[in-house]
């Protein structure tokens, strides 16, 4: 005899049944032969038990429970509900809200003026708002059971918890650390006022971040915007079609702003005698241009909307009005290689100025 099978021998004194017999276990080891030893075969365990076992399916987030349809998949049906033992469906009966139960009777809560007692000074005893007739105990039918909606959602609520780790031993141990932490005094949830000053506290630091940027006039101090400059204003508003282009000429600065120049009406370029001469001209006889002192980006915009008059003021939707902007900003005679500005008719629209930028990037870059 070996390890690995055993010999069986059969002479001609055996009977048939001896031989039967012999037979039968022969191919009851070779059967057995084709499974692999137990032993051998290795389970990786996780944090949550084995693979397959009871422990990890409840438990472990990889556990086809997380994605499948638990109803059709035969694992809540009614087949299981009736397979629970007696005690265990009047248990989880109980927990089921009482406006199911066949006897229930919706009544006005103790405190409606209806239920008050005639005399003032009989005493009113609470009571709950629903009433049943009979105390027996309910155990609700299997049809029943399964076609509430607070079930479906049961179900629902269980996969994500299962999904999101909430069942496995990390997590528990997480959740009885901050309960005894909390039970013990260690910990606690913020309280209002500290709430409230930390959410004051990161405003604040928003108006110092804020006020630290540089403003039109704090700009224009600072050299980033210079008297002569053309500020050069341009929006496209899709739902009514139109493009609204608008120069403005910066003339100097006015108190915490600046003060400026833009052409009237619908004119989209302020005329060019007053962009090619220093210190800044009036504008010619006749030419139709408003003179305005404003403080920021977005009250500019706003002025110049009012100004073109086609955009009514609900179809202005709110946009960065930095961006909006750009500078177009004067050249020298060394830069432009001219000895004098007669060539009009090769200027541009805005004179001898290149563009610099956006107001955007200009803040931004110093």
């Amino acid at each position: 005899m070996t390890s690995k099978a055993r010999a069986i021998e059969v002479s001609e004194d055996d009977t048939e049944d001896e031989i039967d017999t012999l037979s039968r276990q022969l191919q009851k080891r070779k059967r057995h032969s084709d499974i692999p030893d137990s032993s051998r075969v290795k389970t990786v365990a996780t944090a949550q038990g084995k693979p397959g076992s009871l422990e990890w399916m409840l438990s472990s987030d990889k556990s086809p429970l997380c994605t499948s349809n638990l109803k059709r998949q035969k694992v809540i049906n009614e087949d299981t509900w009736i397979c629970l033992p007696e005690e265990d469906r009047k248990a989880l009966s109980s927990l089921l809200t009482p406006t199911i139960h066949p006897n229930f009777e919706p009544t006005l809560p103790w405190y409606h003026p209806s239920r008050r007692p005639v005399d003032a000074d009989a005493q009113v005893i609470p009571e709950e708002e629903g009433q049943l007739e009979t105390t027996d105990e309910f155990e609700a039918t299997t049809s029943l059971f399964m076609n509430l909606p607070s079930l479906e959602a049961a179900l629902v609520t269980f996969q994500d918890h299962l999904y999101s780790g909430w069942f496995t031993s990390k997590h528990k141990k997480e959740v009885k650390k901050f309960s005894d932490g909390i039970m013990s005094g260690d910990l606690h949830a913020a309280w209002k006022d500290e709430a409230w000053e930390q959410e004051q506290r990161q405003e604040d630091e928003g108006r110092s971040r804020r006020a630290d940027r540089p403003n039109l006039a704090k700009m224009h101090h600072l050299d980033i915007i210079l008297t002569g400059d053309v500020l050069s204003y341009r929006r496209h508003f899709p739902e009514l079609g139109i493009d609204v282009e608008k120069d403005i000429l910066v003339e100097g600065r006015w108190a915490h702003g600046l003060s400026v120049m833009a052409p009237g009406g619908q004119e989209s370029y302020l005329p060019l005698g007053m962009l090619i001469s220093e210190p800044i001209l009036p504008p010619p006889p006749g030419a139709s241009v408003q003179q305005m002192h404003i403080q920021s980006p977005e009250e500019l915009e706003e002025a110049v909307l009012d100004i073109d008059g086609r955009i009514p003021r609900e179809n202005r939707r709110k946009v960065d009005s930095w961006k909006r902007f750009s500078m177009w900003r004067r050249l020298s005679e060394s830069q432009s290689g001219r000895s004098s500005w007669d060539g009009l008719d090769s200027m541009g629209v805005r004179g001898p100025r290149e563009k610099r930028g956006t107001l955007f990037y200009l803040r931004g870059a110093f």
